[in-house]
């Protein structure tokens, strides 16, 4: 199980229903002022859902400091390790970030490790941004 630590919040409004996707990352949505779940692997990201809003409804997305995060070791084949960068995978969960690939962003550093599977919380220190292959 994660650990839970505080970090930096801010408020944004849900595009549509993301409330199955609490702890994801997520992007700017087409409407200025909302956001969406991110689709685009190792895309960049605002932070990491800390709520689980509706459509219209307040999402609070954590931008930076520690988060909990759903992780996806097998997408693209990285495992998550302590202290090294994860990205987003094309679901909005936490892959590992191994090799810097061009036009892709870490999107913060792991703080545990996950080998195997889909859909583990982990914790993260989010800073999107802090690395493009």
């Amino acid at each position: 199980m994660a650990n839970y630590r505080q970090g930096f919040d801010t408020s944004y409004i849900a595009d549509v229903d993301i409330s199955a996707s609490q702890w994801y990352f997520v992007v700017a949505a087409s409407t200025n002022g909302h956001v969406t779940i991110s689709s685009t692997a190792g895309g960049s990201a605002l932070g990491v859902l800390q709520n689980n809003p509706k459509a219209g409804e307040e999402a609070t997305v954590r931008f930076f400091g520690y988060s909990k995060v759903r992780a996806n070791s097998e997408d693209a084949g990285s495992p998550l390790n302590n202290m090294s960068y994860v990205k987003s995978g094309s679901h909005g969960m936490a892959v590992g970030y191994v090799n810097a690939t061009a036009s892709q962003w870490a999107l913060g550093r792991g703080e545990e490790d996950y080998a195997s599977g889909c859909g583990a919380y982990v914790e993260i220190f989010v800073d999107p941004g802090i690395l493009r292959g």
